[in-house]
């Protein structure tokens, strides 16, 4: 993520990204009729034929003797030649033959030394991109089932229809289809008929949201494969502005979030943590104005500006050197009063472990569900610790608001998940282990927390079930405290909880 938001303030140097989201743009995989004007070879029998014409020869048979041939064997070379209209034949004579003559296009020919290009029906494949509403190139796609299953947010379409014929222009398709070899050299002409028209995704994208500084407005950009895409950021901000499209609740925010500490933590340990929050917080800038510093002095040609930036970047990396041992102590200092922070990519491995190794209940607070998260391999844990007698509570539903924008897609994603779990259940526990999973809607929660019997807990930023914290390009950096002080773990079960009919 760090390198797309390096992208993002190159593109945008008066904008500050605030979320960002993955999601999907709905296309139509498009397979046309189309005329195109195909460049004709004309074989060494078809040009002696034409010459031998040229030269006063008027019947096959002449021409027959004077290249050493058969008359049959100019058939099929005469038939084409007719065909193409690149000589006639005249009337039968009373004698029953009929004399060959150059039409106008063969005397053409032999004048350029090549036969005419010929109108030509051709099979032409493109994707329709639904949401500014042009052909484009054939790109790779999710179908409508993987889109289902990963749940994410999908980009409002400019129509609602499917496009006809009539969406299409030549000038359009002709530049989509740049790439492909026969349609660079051969003009297309004509588009005849669709004949097929199959609704698929561009996915994933990514979806910045910035703040324009000066304007004070929001604003959007689209990225795929790591390209703006500037006609679909275009007009998803268009839509944005007309009221067609708000940012999805579960929009990871850029800035990290505060953590919100349990009351009963010791005051040190507290500070210890707020002072580690700060320093993660310091470390990311100081990255960033790095990166930025050694990508300016690849660029410039100029000895008395690289040599400023070859001191602004030794001062940077001393500061984050400095920044990394006082993080390294308070680390130490955290984990010698029974805590643990944990990275991103961390949270995965320690939810896998609580459904393995819990013997009484386990919490999860997660305001989204999807099932890209939650995939066959996780319900099957889930499954598993059930068999063992585990109490599993999960609360969720933040985004199931009334008046919510994304509320469907949410519910939808929720419902996905819920079928999932307890089909996984029903294939290894009982009926009455079954009513061990309790899953709640828990309203207006934003909390993320995981509880592990009252053996250990987590605290943070980091969605349990929707985020899969995986070193991918969708990588963010999200914080929590892992807890084994068992009176904090007893306070942060009851905070989960809340939410829970008594």
């Amino acid at each position: 993520m760090d390198k797309l938001l390096d992208l993002v303030r190159g593109d945008f140097p008066d904008c500050e990204a605030t979320h960002l989201f993955e999601a999907g743009i709905p296309v139509y995989f498009v397979r046309m009729q189309v005329e195109v004007m195909e460049p004709q070879e004309l074989t060494s029998f078809e040009i002696y034929f034409l010459h031998a014409i040229a030269l006063g020869l008027r019947t096959r048979e002449e021409i027959a003797w004077l290249l050493g041939l058969d008359d049959r064997d100019l058939i099929t070379p005469g038939a084409s030649l007719l065909k193409r209209e690149l000589m006639m034949q005249e009337p039968p004579s009373p004698q029953g033959s009929r004399l060959l003559s150059l039409t106008e296009k063969g005397r053409a020919v032999l004048g350029d030394r090549k036969a005419p290009p010929v109108p030509v029906r051709a099979t032409a494949q493109v994707h329709f991109n639904v949401l500014t509403w042009t052909p484009i190139a054939v790109e790779e796609t999710w179908s409508v089932e993987r889109m289902e299953k990963e749940g994410l947010c999908i980009l409002p379409p400019a129509r609602a229809e499917r496009p006809t014929l009539g969406d299409f222009t030549i000038k359009e398709v002709d530049f989509a289809l740049r790439s492909v070899p026969y349609f660079r050299e051969n003009r297309l002409i004509q588009l005849l008929e669709l004949k097929k028209v199959t609704p698929e995704y561009l996915a994933p994208v990514t979806v910045v949201v910035l703040h324009d500084r000066n304007a004070q407005e929001q604003r959007f950009a689209v990225y795929r494969n790591g390209l703006l895409q500037r006609g679909e950021s275009a007009v998803l901000q268009r839509q944005f502005e007309t009221g067609h499209f708000q940012v999805p609740g579960d929009a990871a925010g850029v800035a990290p979030q505060p953590l919100d500490v349990p009351k009963t933590l010791p005051s040190p340990l507290v500070q210890v943590i707020q002072r580690m929050e700060d320093n993660t917080s310091v470390e990311q800038q100081l990255h960033a104005q790095l990166l930025s510093m050694q990508t300016r002095r690849g660029e410039t040609a100029d000895r008395l500006e690289r040599l400023h930036l070859e001191e602004r970047i030794a001062r940077l990396e001393e500061e984050l050197r400095c920044n990394h041992e006082e993080t390294e102590r308070l680390h130490q200092l955290f984990q010698q009063n029974q805590g643990t922070f944990l990275r991103t990519e961390e949270h995965r491995a320690v939810l896998e472990r609580a459904l393995k190794e819990a013997s009484e209940e386990i919490i999860i607070i997660s305001p989204w569900l999807n099932r890209r998260t939650c995939d066959d391999d996780l319900c099957q844990l889930v499954a598993q610790a059930i068999t063992h007698n585990v109490r599993i509570r999960i609360g969720y539903g933040i985004t199931e608001r009334p008046g919510d924008a994304d509320a469907g897609r949410n519910r939808s994603n929720a419902q996905k998940v819920i079928r999932a779990l307890k089909t996984a259940i029903s294939q290894h526990a009982s009926a009455e282990q079954a009513s061990l999973l309790d899953i709640q809607r828990t309203g207006d929660t934003h909390q993320k927390i995981l509880v592990c019997d009252r053996t250990f807990a987590v605290l943070g930023s980091f969605n349990w079930l929707s985020y899969r914290g995986e070193l991918d390009s969708q990588y963010r950096n999200e914080t929590s405290i892992l807890l084994r002080e068992p009176t904090s773990i007893t306070e942060l079960a009851r905070i989960a909880l809340r939410g829970w009919p008594q």
